[in-house]
């Protein structure tokens, strides 16, 4: 296989300061072949499969990437469909090109709160638009009941489904994907989830056995789904069906 230079790039994944910052003597060089003439370019972020990857794992460009995409198709959908006007459609265009954006990758990406609230004003928008109220103020309570008018989980609550419906085909053995070394189920006589377990019978909670050091860690996939899995009511995490799982989940959302 030949590789092109122009589509190789080095991405350093550090905490330290940038690689731009680094003297040249403390900096290794990747070439293509050993040649110096196709001395690789260093950069801060990448995009891999339609996910920017930074070096710091931060996913605030990524963030930001999704918000201009989706705030410019949302506007496209808006002009172009002027004509649309029975709800029902307008969830469809909605729900299929815009809401979707959110949707590629998430279990990667998800952001914290601050990043997540950016990507709901987009669905509030959106929402304002499918029910023909674009000059409308909603606070939380209204935009809520909104959404459960028109069926349509908030972009959080979306966020965490797909991330529990990603843990549920890891556990019980439905993706390639393997459960971490650091992550066990816990036995019968272990205090440590305290009480969100109903008795010490409930052994379907999850633990992590490693210390969290770094913010970057926090956003770790396994993390972010141990508390929701765990929060979930027990006859919930037990079921075997995923389509069962998904559903009962959207009703407690």
């Amino acid at each position: 296989m030949v590789f092109h230079k122009d589509k190789c790039k080095v991405l350093t994944v550090t905490l330290q300061r940038a690689v731009e910052h680094h003297l040249p003597f403390m900096t290794f060089f990747y070439t293509l072949d050993g040649s110096i003439n196709t001395e690789l370019d260093f950069i801060p972020s990448e995009k891999d499969l339609g996910i920017l990857i930074s070096s710091k794992l931060s996913w605030v460009k990524q963030v930001d990437a999704l918000y201009s995409k989706a705030s410019s198709r949302l506007g496209l959908v808006r002009r172009a469909c002027h004509f649309v006007k029975p709800e029902k459609q307008k969830r469809v265009l909605y729900l299929s090109l815009v809401r979707s954006i959110f949707e590629h990758g998430a279990v990667i990406w998800h952001p914290g709160l601050a990043q997540v609230d950016r990507l709901e004003k987009i669905q509030r928008k959106g929402v304002k638009w499918i029910l023909d109220e674009e000059y409308h103020h909603y606070n939380s309570s209204e935009y809520r009941v909104k959404l459960r008018k028109l069926d349509i989980l908030p972009i959080s609550s979306r966020l965490v489904l797909t991330d529990l419906l990603m843990f549920f085909d890891i556990v019980r053995g439905f993706s390639c994907v393997s459960l971490p070394d650091y992550v066990e189920k816990i036995t019968p006589d272990d205090n440590t989830l305290g009480k969100l377990r109903s008795s010490h019978l409930d052994t379907d909670c999850y633990k992590s056995n490693i210390s969290i050091d770094c913010l970057a860690f926090q956003f770790n996939f396994f993390n972010r789904s141990l508390s929701s899995w765990n929060a979930l009511p027990r006859d919930i995490r037990v079921i075997e069906e995923r389509s069962v799982f998904k559903t009962k989940n959207i009703a407690i959302k």
